[in-house]
């Protein structure tokens, strides 16, 4: 019997892509370059690539939050402090807390029969300003960040320190919901515990990690747990 249910931020709660696009628009704005789509798209990818070289640990956080902006930089041709822009973005992003469709409806229906735990890799000073934003830590047992923890999805370690603040808990009655192969699936079969794809585009398994659940919608975790 599944008792515990880790989830994902960025992307299975609240809608990353949207925060972000008007956070990195704003930044954008105030440091002189046009928020045009292609832009905002471009920096997306750069976002994406230096998150998932994170991943695989090839470079740090610092590298990942000053290299994003220096690369796009370079690209455009703009000479600007990838630095100073990161601080910029990162104060605007704190402030962006949409939700996915069903996602604040589906939180407060698991909350009442499963320990929910949100298992993030995002910034802690961001992640903790929209979490309180969106009003979320009253659902949720505890909040895990990876750079409070000083490890990142998907590496076992993550969660062995998230399962050391978690008096009880066992792996078998436990399962990592979210959107990401790379760091949530992966993180859970690193971890030793079941994992729900949350995969609202159906696209493939291109990793080739073990699914133990494929949803499509959030509202399906409760049902499809409970199978």
């Amino acid at each position: 019997m599944i008792r515990n249910i880790l989830m994902d931020l960025d992307e299975t709660i609240l809608d990353f892509t949207k925060c972000e696009n008007v956070a990195i628009a704003e930044t954008f704005k105030k440091i002189g370059i046009e928020p045009t789509s292609e832009n905002v798209k471009r920096y997306s990818a750069i976002n994406d690539l230096h998150w998932k070289r994170l991943e695989r640990k090839e470079i740090t956080r610092q590298e990942v939050l000053i290299g994003r902006f220096n690369m796009l930089f370079n690209e455009l041709g703009v000479s600007y402090s990838g630095e100073k822009a990161n601080e910029i973005y990162k104060k605007s992003l704190g402030n962006q807390s949409f939700f996915i469709d069903g996602a604040l409806e589906t939180v407060k229906e698991l909350c009442k029969k499963y320990n929910l735990y949100i298992v993030s890799n995002g910034t802690a000073v961001v992640q903790d300003s929209r979490i309180e934003k969106a009003k979320l830590a009253t659902y949720f047992k505890k909040i895990f960040i990876s750079e409070k923890l000083g490890v990142n999805k998907p590496d076992a370690r993550f969660f062995e320190l998230c399962f050391k603040e978690m008096p009880g808990i066992k792996k078998e009655e436990t399962v990592i919901v979210g959107d990401s192969l790379t760091s949530d699936m992966l993180g859970g079969e690193n971890a030793g515990i079941k994992n729900i794809w949350y995969n609202p585009k159906s696209q493939k398994n291109t990793l080739g990690v073990s699914i133990w659940r494929e949803i499509h919608s959030l509202d399906e975790i409760d049902g499809i747990i409970t199978e």
